[in-house]
């Protein structure tokens, strides 16, 4: 948020980084983000940024955003 206070953004970021850090090392992570369109931006990958965007403007389905995030396919565990 930008109109938050300094103090409160680095209180925000203290407790993001203690929840990280008890996450396990193959923990998939990722910050959703919001204004006119929505962004996922993957937090896994240091040397190349990895977000999506989807319009503010449509519902995409759960098969859509699933797919576009690359969780639905045939390597997922889940499936």
């Amino acid at each position: 948020d930008t109109a938050m206070i300094e103090q409160e953004l680095d209180q925000l970021k203290d407790t993001v980084q203690q929840a990280l850090s008890m996450m396990p090392q193959n923990a998939t992570v990722g910050l959703i983000t919001f204004g006119q369109m929505a962004y996922v931006h993957e937090l896994a990958f240091t040397d190349i940024a990895k977000s999506f965007a989807f319009r503010g403007t449509k519902e995409p389905t759960v098969q859509h955003v699933t797919y576009q995030l690359g969780m639905g396919g045939r390597n997922d565990p889940r499936a």
